[in-house]
């Protein structure tokens, strides 16, 4: 018998989910995104 586990069948291990700023701070630091396109998204986020 096979049992499949994932993040979610185990307490405490569910991902947090990313918040935009997160995901625009890592397209930034890797390269796909240049400073002036990450400031425009920056400026459009929610506070």
């Amino acid at each position: 018998m096979n049992f499949f586990v994932t993040p979610y069948d185990i307490p405490g291990e569910r991902k947090k989910r990313e918040q935009p700023i997160d995901l625009i701070k890592k397209r930034y630091a890797s390269g796909e995104i240049d400073k002036e396109e990450f400031e425009k998204m920056k400026k459009i986020l929610p506070s």
